[in-house]
């Protein structure tokens, strides 16, 4: 029996309209700091399937927990529909983050014959990523459509912004979030707020994925193209440069400037220099794993949205040949996790990670 349910609600008011029961093909992509999607069948002629409409309806991922009751996993708005004669109906998803891509900041000011830029004089970055969001929403005169409302931040780095009207809004708490120092965000599933964490990551070190065990395949590709060793961080105040001289020594001068726009504090871009050269003065390493399919022969494997996700840091053994891998740290940046159309068994596929504890 399958431990997840699939529901159709009613996007403004999260009015339930039915289980979809008949869906297939079901694949759900989630991503650190990113809206994630869904997918999956319909029969043209189900009379659910008559019932499913672009944005106005929108799609649950609950999962069964072992009192009986279902958490919300994930939701998000249909965004697209495909239909074709005489039985295909494809169904994407997005989750409600998405629907900020759709939001933009507005003129401050009421000068007919201009406008004041939006500015922020020393806010916490995830306060102006909220307050982004409570101006655009303000702008919208039916308040049960917006469906992403500001939450909660945890302190993170001070800024100084200035944006123009008719910007992204999902966009400028990207740029933010993507920032030396930056934040990690979310949409929880069931308030729709926008949460803005320090970081999103729980280490799990009773997550292990061992070849030849719960992993069917490993893979580990390295290269010199990010390699740098003496980075130069700059903005219009001036720059700051780190380097790693064993580095140096061993492979020869690898140098990188990097431009940031907008930093006004010298501490800020040498710190963004130091981290550049702490992660990128040797060789990059990457590394992932096919875990395999859950079945009831292996009770013990992780599962995939129950026992990790996006931004958890979990470990990968590999001991074959050249490959050997003791205990590497992973955190997850996105995976997609797929349903068997019959058992209701997950697999999880395109599992991507950094080899990293941070």
């Amino acid at each position: 029996m399958s431990h997840y349910i699939f529901e159709l609600a009613e996007s403004k008011t999260g009015d339930y309209i039915g289980e979809l029961t008949k869906a297939k093909g079901r694949k759900l992509t989630t991503a650190l700091n990113a809206a994630g999607s869904l997918e999956f069948t319909l029969p043209l002629k189900d009379d659910l399937s008559m019932l499913v409409q672009e944005a106005s309806t929108c799609v649950r991922v609950k999962r069964r927990l072992d009192s009986g009751e279902h958490e919300r996993e994930w939701e998000g708005p249909v965004w697209k529909i495909d239909e074709e004669t005489p039985n295909g109906l494809t169904i994407g998803c997005v989750g409600w983050l998405q629907a900020l891509e759709k939001r933009c900041t507005k003129p401050v000011g009421d000068n007919p014959w201009g406008w004041d830029t939006l500015q922020y004089v020393d806010w916490d970055a995830g306060a102006i990523a909220l307050d982004l969001l409570r101006q655009t929403n303000e702008d919208f005169s039916y308040s049960d459509g917006n469906f992403v409302v500001p939450g909660d931040y945890e302190p993170s780095q001070q800024r100084t912004e200035t944006y123009q009207p008719w910007v992204s809004v999902l966009g400028a708490i990207k740029d933010l979030s993507e920032l030396e120092a930056g934040f990690d965000f979310c949409v929880d599933p069931t308030t729709h707020e926008l949460m803005i964490y320090e970081k999103i990551r729980r280490i799990l070190p009773g997550v292990v994925f061992e070849y030849d065990g719960n992993v069917v395949k490993a893979r580990r590709s390295s290269d010199v193209e990010r390699l740098c060793n003496r980075c130069i961080a700059y903005s219009s105040i001036g720059y700051a440069v780190a380097e790693d001289l064993d580095s140096q020594r061993e492979l020869g001068l690898f140098e990188d400037p990097i431009s940031l726009t907008g930093v006004t504090d010298v501490a800020i871009l040498q710190a963004y220099a130091d981290a550049e050269v702490a992660v990128r003065s040797r060789p990059l390493r990457l590394g992932d794993f096919d875990p395999r399919r859950s079945s009831s022969a292996y009770p013990d494997d992780p599962q995939p949205l129950r026992d990790f996700r996006p931004g958890d840091v979990v470990f990968e053994h590999v001991h074959c040949g050249r490959m050997q891998i003791d205990m590497q740290a992973h955190r997850i940046f996105s995976m997609t996790t797929s349903w068997d159309d019959n058992s209701g068994a997950t697999q999880v596929s395109n599992l991507q990670t950094t080899a990293s504890g941070a």
